[in-house]
């Protein structure tokens, strides 16, 4: 038999003993931070910094007096009081505004609370560049209308066995022949002071665009070839046909 020798148990070492604090001794806080360590007096100092009045503010930046109220505003307060008929508008004599859309937009300033002088001002001045802008509109979408009809009529114009080739010549002599025969005239004065004739049947053609209207076109050139054919010759006139010296001749002939 072994006998074994027993293990001796180690004895723990013990902490030697640290000097005491003493009560009034620094530490690491207040050597960093010694205002904010400081007691007494100082903590006193602070708070009643801290509770003055006015310390850390800008005298009127919290509030400013009269701040909701401001003149000139395009609200105004009391916009209870505001009705329809608190607002006048005065618009030039060209312009004219549907009073019903007049008196919604009255009501719905009144609703707004927009201060009488503002919205005065805002129509009075919108409402006839407004309208302006429509009527230019207006008056650019009618002309692209009558250029594109002129241009189809002059198509069919074009198209007509009397205006091609030769043809063309004789029937336009034959127009302005008649126009010129039958078209009312009057003196007019020209820009340097100048008489000058104007033909009138001409002028309402070109002023409305009739001239170019096939239907019309066919017309003239008919009676400018009755009127024609109904001339007397070298030989004298055509027998059995009396000859009409007028355009009302043409189309009313007086029965025989």
């Amino acid at each position: 038999m072994s006998t074994e020798t027993p293990t001796p148990t180690p004895t723990p070492e013990v902490a030697p003993e640290l000097p005491p604090v003493a009560e009034n001794a620094p530490t690491l806080a207040s050597a960093l931070y010694p205002e904010e360590t400081t007691s007494g007096a100082g903590e006193e100092t602070t708070a009643a910094a801290e509770s003055e009045p006015g310390a850390d503010s800008v005298p009127g930046e919290d509030s400013v007096p009269g701040e909701d109220s401001t003149p000139g505003s395009d609200s105004v307060s009391g916009s209870d009081s505001l009705t329809a008929d608190s607002y006048t508008f005065t618009l030039p004599d060209n312009i004219q505004v549907n009073d019903a859309l007049l008196g919604e937009a009255k009501s719905f300033f009144a609703a707004a609370g927009i201060a009488p002088e503002t919205a005065t001002s805002l129509v009075q001045t919108l409402v006839p560049k407004l309208l302006e802008g429509q009527v230019q509109a207006l008056a650019n979408a009618q002309q692209e209308q009558f250029n594109q009809l002129q241009a189809t009529w002059v198509g069919e114009i074009n198209a007509m066995p009397e205006f091609k080739g030769e043809a063309r010549k004789a029937s336009e002599a034959a127009i302005a022949s008649a126009l010129d025969a039958f078209g009312p005239t009057v003196q007019r004065e020209a820009a340097d002071g100048t008489k000058k004739t104007v033909n009138l049947a001409r002028e309402a053609m070109d002023i409305t665009g009739a001239g170019n209207n096939p239907a019309i076109v066919q017309l003239v050139l008919s009676m400018a070839k009755a009127l024609s054919e109904g001339s007397p010759t070298g030989l004298g006139r055509p027998a059995g046909r009396q000859a009409p010296r007028t355009l009302g001749g043409v189309l009313y002939p007086t029965p025989s």
